[in-house]
């Protein structure tokens, strides 16, 4: 199972290799090898999570614009595109939230991370966005 993906002007192909023949133009919502937890959760959720103080990676995949212009405190900044080269920067044992502007490119990085054996990595529904609606109002909106 195969997934061509672009983040600016870097691509990377997403990889399953429990499906054959790959596949072409879907994004998988469910894939059962790959999942431990669910695929996406809630900014309150994870506001809970992480005042109980759980050790959960927070990985910013926007580009380094987007980080300079609003964030999540404590998140670590691997843009989409250099993903693969660094996925190694994370520990696949450990939960992994991953957040973008709206929730897209994050979900493509969780599915990905999930294929190399992160099988705790969610995605932030709504992404930054919706954190800032949700749970901190000081974390700017932009567009």
């Amino acid at each position: 199972m195969s997934l061509r993906l672009f983040a600016g002007a870097r691509s990377m192909t997403l990889t399953c290799s429990a499906h054959n023949p790959p596949w072409y133009g879907m994004l998988i919502d469910y894939c059962p090898h790959m999942t431990d937890a669910p695929i996406q959760i809630g900014p309150e959720e994870l506001q809970r999570r992480l005042g109980a103080d759980e050790a959960i990676q927070l990985l910013d995949v926007r580009e380094v614009w987007e980080y300079e212009v609003a964030r999540i405190e404590g998140a670590v900044l691997i843009p989409l595109g250099e993903l693969p080269e660094r996925a190694g920067e994370l520990d696949p044992d450990k939960p992994v939230v991953v957040y973008c502007h709206h929730g897209m490119r994050s979900y493509q990085a969780v599915v990905w991370l999930r294929a190399q054996g992160f099988h705790l990595a969610q995605n932030l529904a709504g992404g930054i966005d919706r954190w800032s609606q949700v749970i901190d109002p000081m974390v700017v909106r932009y567009q």
